[in-house]
């Protein structure tokens, strides 16, 4: 019995998730000493001191948000 190759697309379930996207807000972050630019989800730049973000690449506390 040959295979039905149509057979797959006919049952396919259509979604409107996309893979790429996660719904979480990203925020970026620049360093105003080394202009290293980078991003984080909200959620983690929540657990900052009262310091603020920390330059990942310098360790300035010299940064902002974009």
């Amino acid at each position: 019995m040959p295979y039905n190759y149509d057979f797959d697309e006919d049952f396919e379930v259509e979604t409107d998730y996309d893979e790429d996207v996660t719904g979480e807000e990203v925020l970026t972050f620049a360093c105003e000493d080394c202009d290293h630019r980078w991003e984080e989800d909200a959620y983690e730049a929540e657990d900052y001191g009262p310091e603020g973000p920390i330059c990942p690449m310098c360790g300035s506390s010299a940064v902002i948000e974009l």
